[in-house]
């Protein structure tokens, strides 16, 4: 890429020797606006200028291989900035220190300095030639004071002839594929033309497209009229609204980018307070070599990754709503398989409520006129929950409703295990059934208990009977033989038929159906009775398990 590293060759010299005839200028403003500060009156428009010339400088100084006059106006630059936040003209021996401070400045910018740059790009290397101030500008900066002891300290000193250093720019070069980096935009605001100029040189030449601005208001115009950046270099100090006050703005209008603050006064409190603030990073002036390029690549990372994540949570809330419909849709297919129709029964009610812990759950209930004189009646809890168990309780309750016929529920119970068991022991799963077959004429009830277990008979007068004929659920243990109970109802008697939903928070299982039994007093038809029954697990918070509750009340007789 040799054309590439003579454009970064060429355009550095010329912003070189513009920083060059620039810098003598603004140390001579300086002076001048430090000889109309003699006076003891605040002139906070002259204070907060020379705080912005020294500034300058200071975040200038050693970029541009000028680190003597740097650190001078680093020192300066806190002294002013003390100043201009107590909003007071400084004590005589505080304006005598200042003074001192702007003296050497004016010195080291007479050291000799390299007038132009040349480095081998491919590890950044720089080679300077021995070159000074040119006379001009040394004339303009000259003092017209007699030299004094702090002069006297530098002249005594052997001063290092140093180089801009733009080692940083030339590794950094290699950080990230042009390609990619012309999909991303900065923003550089900063009061310093060079400082401006010398990041673009270098952002642009990387493929990134750069945009400037002098001030936090241009920067704050920017966002009015056209896309916000991507990543932006912000300086603290500014002219107007300072660069805190810009990132506070920022923040509240934008999330999506990255903001790197700059500064040449840098300290602890600021730092945390940037941050704070919503800074990505914070970088001091003169950078650091290896700080800019980790701080910056680190920076920009950052930003790339988050967009990922932004992208792929936008992904996975976009499936997560095609879930939600999809399951939305299930539940009302699964509600519609509910019987929804009660059936007319000589001296009996019949009430049913079922109640997912999910959108779909593994619980139903179903029944049958199978002869104007039979009802078959049936209470299914697949083990799970979820839209597994619901997959497989759709099965079981096909079955039983393909097999269900006047037929014995010995016999029904047989046939819909022969059916299922072997695709319940591939899904690994098994199902718990309750299957009876009333006789409304005789009031009795005949029933077979797959691992059920949660029934009982609540009599007349509130003790409970347990049904003990019970074998395993099906999907256990293949050719189960299962037996067949039978128990005739009064009036006044109810069949209760509930899911582990209802007592899975109560101990003692043995005694659930006495319990339940004491919980009915004074409830006089199958719909109270399912009603208390659903209402206890829900003073406890959100279930836990399906709850499905069944009630067949046999009627007193008038």
């Amino acid at each position: 890429m040799p054309e590439i590293h003579d454009a970064i060759r060429v355009q550095f010299e010329t912003l070189y020797q513009s920083y060059i005839a620039e810098m003598p200028r603004k140390i001579a403003r300086a002076r001048e606006i430090w000889a109309q500060l003699s006076s003891d009156d605040w002139d906070d428009d002259s204070w907060q200028a020379l705080h912005r010339l020294i500034h300058s400088l200071a975040g200038s100084g050693a970029i541009y291989g000028f680190p003597m006059m740097g650190a001078a106006a680093r020192a300066l630059d806190i002294q002013l900035k003390a100043v201009v936040q107590e909003a007071r003209a400084p004590s005589q021996r505080q304006k005598e220190e200042l003074a001192a401070l702007l003296d050497l400045i004016v010195l080291a910018a007479q050291v000799p300095q390299p007038s132009s740059t040349a480095f081998d790009l491919r590890n950044g290397a720089l080679e300077p030639p021995a070159a000074g101030v040119d006379p001009a500008s040394a004339q303009m900066i000259a003092p017209t004071f007699a030299p004094s002891s702090s002069q006297q300290q530098i002249d005594q000193r052997q001063p290092r002839v140093e180089t801009p250093s733009l080692g940083w720019l030339q590794a950094a070069a290699q950080d990230r594929d042009i390609a990619e980096a012309s999909n991303i935009r900065i923003l550089v605001v900063d009061d310093d033309l060079h400082f401006r100029q010398l990041l673009t040189i270098w952002l642009e030449t990387r493929g990134y497209q750069v945009e400037t601005a002098t001030s936090g208001e241009e920067a704050l115009a920017r966002l009015e009229s056209v896309a916000p950046p991507d990543l932006m270099f912000l300086d603290v100090l500014l002219p107007g609204i300072n660069g805190l006050q810009v990132l506070d703005l920022m923040r509240d209008q934008v999330d999506d980018m990255a903001i790197i603050l700059t500064t040449a006064f840098g300290s602890e409190p600021v730092v945390v307070n940037a941050l704070r603030r919503g800074a990505d990073d914070y970088l001091s002036k003169p950078f650091d070599t290896r700080e800019f390029q980790v701080i910056f690549q680190r920076t920009l990372d950052r930003l790339l990754l988050r967009r990922q994540n932004t992208a792929l949570q936008a992904q996975l809330d976009q499936k997560h709503r095609q879930l939600e419909s999809e399951l939305s849709r299930a539940a009302c297919i699964q509600a519609d398989l509910l019987p929804t129709k009660v059936p007319t029964l000589a001296g009996f009610e019949l009430a049913a409520r079922c109640i997912p812990a999910r959108e779909v759950g593994g619980d139903f209930y179903d029944w049958q006129l199978a002869t104007p004189n039979l009802l078959n009646l049936t209470m299914g809890d697949v083990m799970g929950k979820g839209m597994p168990a619901a997959l497989l309780m759709t099965m079981v309750r096909a079955t039983m409703r393909a097999v269900a016929r006047p037929t014995s529920p010995a016999a029904t119970m047989h046939a819909t295990a022969a059916a299922i068991e072997t695709d319940l022991i591939q899904a690994g799963s098994f199902v718990t059934l309750f299957h009876a077959q009333l006789d409304i004429a005789h009031r009795r009830l005949a029933y077979i208990d797959a691992g059920h277990g949660h029934v009982f008979i609540r009599r007349a007068d509130g003790t409970a009977m347990v049904l003990s004929a019970r074998g395993m659920p099906l999907g256990i243990m293949a050719n189960q033989a299962y037996d067949e109970g039978t128990v005739d109802l009064q009036p006044g008697d109810a069949l209760v038929l509930y899911s582990d939903g209802l007592v899975d928070m109560w101990p003692q299982p043995e005694h659930h159906g006495s319990i339940l039994a004491d919980m009915l007093v004074s409830t006089h038809s199958a719909q109270q009775m399912v009603d208390r029954l659903v209402a206890l697990p829900e003073l406890l918070g959100p279930l836990d398990d399906d709850l499905t509750v069944v009630v067949l009340y046999c009627r007193a007789e008038a």
